[in-house]
């Protein structure tokens, strides 16, 4: 095996804009600053397309784009070349004809000025093959840092650099090590476990939450570090006794599996980056093409026919640094054994980290499957403690909702009932439906909030199509204003006194409330009077 020393191997890391172009994909894709330099290294593609481009992009990067967020702005144009110059990109890539005709001269002599490559893509291409073709040649160049640096048995190496899942190395690793194995990945949040046949007769009925937990308090722990990353740990089960071969060959497995998580965490974290953006997006209620949102949504793997419920969750511990590494994997196993579950209920469920909050993204094709699980999900949630006993929960759970366009609406009810779950002594976990009218008190748009509050609570007597819409919200200020007494209500209204309890009835059967519960009648008389005071 040819030795490769440290400062070969960091040239030779990446591939060059030069080398990248030369792949079949760029074919008839045209260069349009020929006269500069094409030797910088390219570290991963970007896809970046929207508006605040410059908070997701990063040095040495490919940008691919369809300047979509900026075609129609002269001004955001002209500035889009020396912004991304400052940023430091390895090159830019546009694709013409869907939405910006050409590229204007004024970029590209932006581009040769500033010495940044730009490139005209085929209107065909597809943005998928140009990421997995440069993803392939750093998992090939990764292959190769494997095959040079790492002293460890050639089948451990073979496996890896053939794209093992981290099921498959940690298998691997329990059979080499003769034991029950877990790998917890830390940077990619995920983890695995391999039992062996004695142990997966122990741990058969068990819940998979409490099999992490067993194995993380019986097991020789082994923190995966290189520098000062954290990588995550391996836990060998119930082997106290390792040879010193075992142990020996443990280092080497050490310096190997991170190298794994590494080539996993350079492919998955631009697409969750990409992912996290995308989904803010359909979170801001800013929908202009339901048909192009549908392809977009598709190409992260979501149907957005399926019904959904947003959760807004915050976990921490007492006793626990939320920077420090122990944290972080126990953050790892609850996620792990929460999509475990909710999969054993015919959920799918996405993570999307947002500031010091999670926000759980679940669906499923069937919205009464949603529902029915929707009631379990505080029950659910708190049944993972078992991971840690000084875990804390603050979570806020949405309604149930269904289509592209009540994402906003789906994530404002989450952030409402989580906001509002930091208040209250006893519960911790709130449905937005438990909120009533405190959900005023947590609203950041007040207006916004009492006008749904009132379309809500009144329903369709508020509707200007409603037959009996103004008859039945006089009725309403009319019960309210008498205390509900319906002789002096007839009176009042000028009708019969047997009409009395067939309109109020009417109110009911609209509304699904009942005058005869105190809190359905503090919730009408509010909805009235807010909507009397703010008309």
């Amino acid at each position: 095996m040819k030795n490769i020393r440290k400062e070969d191997f960091l040239m030779d890391c990446y591939p060059t804009v030069e080398e990248v172009l030369r792949f079949s994909v760029f074919e008839r894709s045209r260069l349009l600053t020929p006269t500069i330099s094409l030797d910088l290294p390219v570290c991963g593609v970007n896809l970046t397309d929207t508006p605040d481009y410059m908070n997701w992009i990063e040095k040495s990067e490919m940008l691919i784009t369809t300047c979509f967020s900026i075609y129609k702005d002269e001004d955001a144009l002209k500035e889009f070349i020396p912004a991304l110059a400052q940023k430091k990109l390895s090159a830019v890539c546009i694709k013409t004809k869907r939405y910006l005709e050409e590229i204007p001269d004024y970029m590209v002599q932006q581009a040769k000025m500033l010495k940044l490559p730009l490139v005209e893509l085929k209107p065909e291409i597809r943005f998928a093959d140009i990421t997995k073709a440069v993803a392939d040649e750093l998992q090939r160049r990764q292959t190769r840092l494997l095959r040079s640096s790492l002293y460890i048995n050639q089948m451990l190496i073979q496996t890896i650099t053939a794209g093992a899942t981290l099921d498959e190395i940690t298998q691997m690793i329990g059979e080499i090590m003769g034991c029950s194995t877990m790998i917890v990945d830390h940077l990619n949040r995920r983890q695995a476990v391999f039992l062996k046949a004695s142990d997966q007769e122990r741990f058969d009925a068990w819940p998979g939450i409490k099999v992490y937990q067993a194995l993380m308090d019986e097991s020789n722990i082994y923190e995966m570090n290189h520098g000062e990353q954290y990588f995550g740990n391996i836990y060998l089960h119930q082997n106290p006794e390792l040879k010193k071969m075992n142990e020996a060959l443990m280092q080497q497995i050490l310096q190997i599996v991170p190298l794994e998580i590494s080539r996993m965490h350079a492919l998955l974290e631009n697409e969750d980056r990409l992912f996290t953006e995308y989904f803010l997006h359909l979170t801001s209620g800013e929908i202009e093409n339901l048909e192009e949102e549908e392809i977009r949504a598709a190409s992260f793997g979501i149907d957005l026919s399926e019904a959904h419920i947003f959760i807004n969750l915050k976990l921490q511990m007492a006793d626990v640094d939320p920077l420090s590494s122990a944290w972080g994997i126990k953050r790892t196993v609850y996620f792990h054994g929460l999509k475990e579950e909710l999969r054993k209920r015919q959920l799918s469920l996405r993570i999307i980290q947002h500031g010091e909050k999670d926000i759980l993204f679940l669906s499923a094709k069937n919205e009464t499957i949603l529902q029915e699980s929707g009631k379990m999900l505080p029950v659910i949630l708190e049944s993972l403690y078992g991971c840690s006993a000084t875990l804390e929960i603050h979570a806020g759970i949405s309604r149930v909702h269904t289509g592209i366009n009540t994402f906003g609406q789906c994530y404002h009810e989450a952030e409402l009932a989580f906001q509002a779950s930091f208040s209250q002594m006893n519960k911790s976990i709130l449905y937005f439906e438990q909120l009533s009218i405190l959900r005023l008190l947590y609203a950041n748009n007040t207006e916004k909030a009492i006008a749904e509050f009132i379309a809500e609570t009144l329903k369709e007597i508020v509707d200007a199509g409603f037959p009996q819409g103004e008859e039945l919200l006089h009725t309403l200020e009319v019960y309210f204003a008498v205390n509900g007494n319906q002789r002096r209500m007839a009176e009042t209204l000028y009708i019969h006194y047997n009409t009395v309890p067939i309109r109020l009835n009417k109110i009911q059967d609209v509304t699904g409330l009942s005058l005869h519960r105190e809190e359905d009648r503090i919730l009408l008389e509010l909805a009235i009077y807010l909507r009397k005071f703010f008309s």
